[in-house]
């Protein structure tokens, strides 16, 4: 018994923490499911059509229907006395499987997938295709590996020799691999040599064709021979060109360098690892005479002394180097820990790929090519929505009928919700400043109820029921509008056959880079992906969607901002552009491009006097030829010659001073012109600047991705070296201190560093999602910041000071958005760069030295002097 009063206790505690109900009302359900038939329902009813009603209550209890599940039929009802119409006892449920039946059958015309033998990308699925090959692509044949960019690079800084040929390396200064082992994957470039004739001949077929098709003439292609010989064929290889000399340069350093290495390992076992014994026994002897307590166990020290030797100290791999007595020596530590790094590179790799299918599958649905499936879906969705829509809207028609909206609507904007009509519960609270406490509302009086007779009328549309038909209505409404969005962009890509080649194109480099590079091909993925959304090949949807928010947030709080601040119309828009975009007039740098752009709009400062002085000469023109007129007609007609000839002085006269004005108009308009054009000019070059200036930010995060991804992969490979390099010197930290504690950071830090390429691709990823983070949700919060500030400037009284606050506003508002599209670089690059060592921070296991340490710690370099020695 007290174990099942525990069972209940628990199972209320989960509903209650989980299901956002009180004790009472989880009490209540249970109550309601145990005994709703037996107490309460008289019978259920039998209908040959789709009804959505109650069942049928005993003698003595009404229902008033709480909320009505389209979907399976389902009409919930709630349960009260006809003695006490205000307390609810119970609820109950009916379910019509004719509505259900009919929902169930709503269906669609499927679309068909057409099957694409190129490998072209036409749709979704071709994604399948193009993965496929390139999952082949690194198949060289039986007995034979095809070793990518990032285990090659682990090989040749721990120069394995079972993939290296080491000695012809060196000897010919070329990366060679022993049999079976190959850097070329099944790429091959075709270089077909052409003549000089031969090319005319295509030229000429190829207008020739061309013409034919512009006539309509169907134009037969002719059967060339399209075969390349093989002396014209070549492999291709990214690997190959990868820090081939770098490797080579290490591998000869490590010949070289070997003789030192004997010689301080000689000096470590003949004069530290001696001393350290010495001193251990010294110890021990001391101890033993003054009969003090040793807990230091000799046999550990002695074991793990043997074992560090034989794994760190002696060499058991001599790789010759030429026929002199040049190698490289290698101990069983370096033997084991290379497969360790050989498995972290092959887990980068596996994790870059996929990266890679998970971005390319966003960026498909993201411009629309989603699968034909989904979108048949997505149709089928739409028309059951559709059938939805028309249930509640006849529902909610009968709502109005039931209850006066303009009162409820009045109520709920004092108690919850904006532009609220019905309460999303009848138990809503209210704070009476007649009692001093809060209090119920009673729904069910004449005050919201247009009849009086719906108080106790069996099967009313309850209050809730109202506001559960309203909200699903609007819930739909938004989803209508994104599924039509989706199907619009399918139909849309289907037929763009550009954006399908961008993103062919992108698959295909994406897919051979990871296949050749490894996890060191993916920043090119960031980069492209910061790239193509610029060009606009990301779906402008979402952008949309949240300037449509800010509106709709402001609208339904009944507030404005103002014309200028939400850049509605020609003239706002443009003012508050302008202003907006001020900041970026103190980026560095912009005066230099500002001087540039004028420069090169400079020449239309000509145009007005070049305009002038063409005025002038068609003007001089056409007084010649007025002149020449007057005289010809002076010679033919004799009386008026002598009329003509005696008032040449006063026609000249005219004819100068009409000339002197006419310069005097065109001069003050040519520098009228000149000063308007000048100014037009500097406006218009401080307009391209910001332009720039904007373009050149936006492609900021290309930059840091790019830089920080080279540094980290650098210093990953720096840090193996300099592992390896440190493994034979482990011995002499080991003796003269505690052995076990150094073993362990020492395996620790190869472990992490095994490990580091993938924490590298999970920081790469995670700099893709605190890009889109800084674009979407800090743009939204910045807008939203300044809601309030532009609504209380618009509410006081219009003057010429709250315009201008409203212009300070909007430049206060862009230094926000430039500083954090700055701000989003600075993050991108950091995470990127110290991703990692973050990861690794989580969880107390980063390694003893990381690469911020490398290239300079400041704190770690100053802290040494603030303790005394």
């Amino acid at each position: 018994m007290k174990l099942n009063k525990l069972i209940l206790i628990g199972l209320l505690g989960l509903n209650y923490l989980f299901a956002n109900q009180t004790p009472n009302e989880v009490i209540n359900g249970l109550e309601d499911t145990l005994n709703q038939k037996e107490s309460y329902i008289s019978s259920y009813p039998n209908r040959s059509s789709c009804y959505y009603e109650c069942p049928t209550l005993k003698e003595g209890y009404f229902g008033r229907i709480a909320n009505i599940d389209i979907k399976r039929g389902e009409t919930q009802c709630y349960v009260y006395n006809s003695k006490l119409p205000d307390k609810r006892v119970a609820k109950v449920s009916n379910v019509n499987q004719y509505c259900k039946s009919e929902y169930n059958s709503i269906t669609i015309e499927p679309l068909e997938s057409k099957p694409n033998e190129s490998m072209s990308l036409q749709n979704f699925e071709d994604l399948t295709k193009i993965e496929k090959k390139y999952k082949n692509y690194d198949d060289v044949g039986t007995g034979r590996e095809f070793i990518n960019l990032s285990k090659y690079m682990i090989a040749g800084l721990t120069v394995d020799e079972e993939i290296i040929d080491v000695p012809s390396t060196i000897k010919y200064n070329q990366v060679t691999l022993n049999a079976g082992y190959t850097l070329y994957p099944n790429s091959i470039v075709e270089n077909e040599n052409k003549s000089l004739l031969d090319e005319l001949k295509s030229i000429v077929n190829s207008v020739r064709t061309s013409f034919q098709q512009s006539l309509g003439i169907d134009v037969k292609e002719s059967n060339t021979d399209t075969n390349i010989s093989i002396e014209n064929k070549d492999l291709v290889s990214t690997v190959k060109g990868f820090l081939t000399n770098s490797i080579i340069f290490i591998m000869n350093f490590l010949n070289e360098y070997n003789d030192v290495m004997l010689i301080g390992k000689t000096f470590i076992l003949f004069t530290i690892i001696p001393i350290t014994i010495g001193m251990s026994v010294l110890s021990k002897i001391t101890k033993q005479l003054s009969q003090v307590s040793d807990f230091d166990d000799i046999a550990e020290r002695i074991i793990l002394g043997v074992a560090t030797m034989f794994i760190f100290f002696f060499s058991t791999t001599n790789i010759k180097v030429d026929d002199k007595e040049n190698k490289i020596s290698q101990t069983n530590f370096h033997q084991l820990i290379r497969p360790v790094l050989y498995k972290g590179a092959y887990l980068a790799d596996l994790a870059s790929d996929s990266a890679t299918n998970a971005y390319l599958k966003y960026k498909l649905r993201d411009v629309g090519l989603a699968p034909v499936s989904t979108i048949n879906e997505i149709s089928l969705e739409k028309e059951k929505i559709n059938y939805e829509q028309a249930k509640l809207i006849s529902l909610l028609n009968t709502c109005t009928n039931i209850y006066n909206t303009e009162a409820l609507k009045q109520y709920m904007g004092v108690v919850t919700g904006l532009n609220q009509t019905y309460p999303p519960s009848e138990n809503l609270k209210r704070y009476s400043s007649q009692i001093g406490g809060d209090t119920y509302t009673n729904f069910y009086n004449t005050s919201f109820l247009k009849n009086e007779s719906f108080i106790k009328m069996n099967g009313l549309y309850s209050v809730s029921s109202c506001y559960q038909f309203e909200r699903k209505y609007l819930e739909n409404k938004t989803e209508l509008k994104s599924l039509a969005y989706l199907i619009k962009s399918y139909n849309n890509a289907k037929e763009n056959d550009v954006i399908k080649k961008q993103v062919e194109i992108i698959a295909n480099m994406q897919y051979r880079n990871n296949a050749e590079l490894g996890f060191t091909s993916l920043p090119m993925l960031a980069t492209t992906s910061f790239f193509i959304d610029n060009i606009g090949l990301k779906g402008s949807f979402e952008e949309e969607q949240r300037e449509q928010t800010i509106k709709d947030y402001r609208k339904s709080s009944g507030y404005e901002i103002g014309a200028t601040a939400e850049g509605e119309g020609w003239i706002d828009s443009s003012i508050n552009w302008s202003f907006s975009n001020i900041p970026y007039v103190l980026v560095p740098g912009f005066d230099s491009i500002q001087r540039f752009t004028e420069t090169i709009l400079s020449p239309l400062k000509l145009f007005p006097t070049k305009l002038i002085s063409l005025v002038n000469d068609v003007s001089n023109n056409v007084q010649s030829k007025n002149a020449n007129i007057i005289n010809k007609r002076s010679n033919n007609n004799s009386v008026h010659s002598k009329m003509i000839n005696q008032k040449p002085v006063k026609q000249n006269s005219l004819y100068n001073m009409a000339s002197n004005f006419k310069n005097l108009v065109v001069g003050t308009i040519a520098d009228l012109a000149e000063g308007i054009l000048d100014a037009l000019i500097k406006i218009l070059s401080i307009f391209l600047a910001i332009l720039i200036i904007k373009y050149l930010i936006s492609y900021l995060p290309i930059i840091a991705i790019s830089t920080a991804s080279f540094m980290v992969i650098f210093f990953y490979y720096f840090m193996i070296e300099i592992y390896y390099l440190a493994v034979p010197f482990m011995i002499a930290f080991a003796f003269s201190t505690n052995q076990l504690e150094h073993l362990k950071t020492f395996m620790k830090v190869g472990l992490t560093l095994a490990f580091k390429p993938l924490l590298i691709v999970i920081s790469i990823v995670m700099a893709l999602f605190a890009k889109e983070f800084f674009e979407t949700i800090n743009v939204m919060l910045i807008n939203l910041q300044f809601e309030p500030m532009y609504a209380l400037n618009e509410a006081s009284s219009f003057s010429i000071g709250s315009f201008f606050d409203t212009l300070g506003l909007t430049t206060i508002k862009g230094f926000l958005l430039i500083g954090n599209s700055i701000i989003g670089v600075f993050v991108v690059f950091y995470l990127v760069f110290n991703g990692a060592n973050m990861i690794l921070d989580i969880f107390g296991i980063r390694e003893a030295v990381s690469e911020n340490q490398v290239i300079g710690n400041v704190e770690g370099k100053t802290a040494r002097w603030q303790n005394p020695i």
